[in-house]
């Protein structure tokens, strides 16, 4: 039990570590990152597509049924990555929506984590559900509002991403005495 508490703990913490860093990198090169992310998805989607294609001929005499669909699904997805390549600041603008979507999950489970502090008898309780309720808060802002301008709503998304590795870093460190006492008394 303890060793599981344990690597509980630091993988809650690289996690929390790793999004601060990436919010940090997005909040300070929204453009470059989000038209960067973009023609990366568009490149990957071709070479995927052509990858497929080019299967679908070199395999096509061989197995001709068990290749059958990769021709139309490779044509698919390298119409796909141009048109991504071709459109990168419209795609790239769902970044927001998809990020508040992550965000508003991520609150729920915290109000979850809250509700099951409270039933605990965890006197601070009410951190974890503040800190829940204001990732919820943003995850909805983000779904609502994705704001009109990319690099703005990229930034937002750094920001959201360093505030949401605060609250776990700052949930980890409330609840971190409760664990130890777990593991100190053998409770399960």
């Amino acid at each position: 039990m303890k060793k599981m508490l344990e690597k509980i703990r630091k993988s809650w913490m690289l996690s929390a570590v790793i999004s601060m860093a990436l919010g940090l990198i997005l909040l300070l090169l929204p453009g470059f990152i989000a038209k960067g992310a973009g023609y990366l998805l568009g490149g990957a989607a071709i070479l995927f597509g052509l990858n497929r294609i080019i299967r679908y001929f070199q395999q096509q005499k061989i197995y001709p049924e068990f290749f059958r669909g990769d021709l139309l699904v490779g044509f698919l997805a390298a119409g796909l990555g141009i048109f991504i390549m071709l459109q990168v600041e419209m795609v790239i603008s769902l970044l927001p929506v998809i990020a508040g979507v992550v965000l508003a999950s991520n609150g729920v489970v915290g109000l979850q984590r809250a509700i099951s502090a409270k039933k605990a008898a965890y006197r601070q309780w009410w951190l974890l559900l503040g800190f829940a309720v204001l990732t919820l808060g943003l995850g909805a802002l983000l779904v609502i509002n994705p704001f009109g301008a990319l690099k703005t709503a990229v930034s937002v998304i750094g920001g959201a991403l360093i505030y949401e590795g605060l609250s776990d870093i700052m949930t980890m460190l409330l609840a971190g005495k409760k664990i130890d006492g777990w593991k100190n008394t053998g409770k399960k």
